[in-house]
């Protein structure tokens, strides 16, 4: 989880740098897979953070909100879908991907 965090400030970072827009920073890291409640906010704020550079760099977006991480079939799905993200923002700002 650090190193997708790390990412994100990477992706803040550039689009400060290259395109000249500031985006919030939001806290998706440390997060409590035990516990329902922060996964729920790390959910919400990670899909915030996708919304904000995804609008920015034209990077359609998807549903990364709703996942139930017990159920292998959708955990599977919303790492693939998570990683699409970054490496199309990637790509776009000029960062190396996870």
């Amino acid at each position: 989880m650090h190193a997708h965090y790390q990412h994100h400030l990477a992706i803040i970072t550039a689009m400060r740098e290259v395109r000249g827009i500031s985006l919030p920073v939001r806290q998706i890291y440390p997060v409590n897979v035990k516990d329902p409640a922060s996964v729920a906010i790390f959910l919400r704020e990670h899909q915030s953070m996708h919304n904000d550079f995804g609008a920015i760099l034209g990077i359609q977006g998807n549903d990364i909100a709703n996942v139930d991480f017990t159920n292998e079939k959708q955990r599977d799905v919303w790492f693939f879908i998570n990683l699409q993200a970054h490496r199309a923002a990637a790509e776009s700002l000029g960062l190396s991907i996870l």
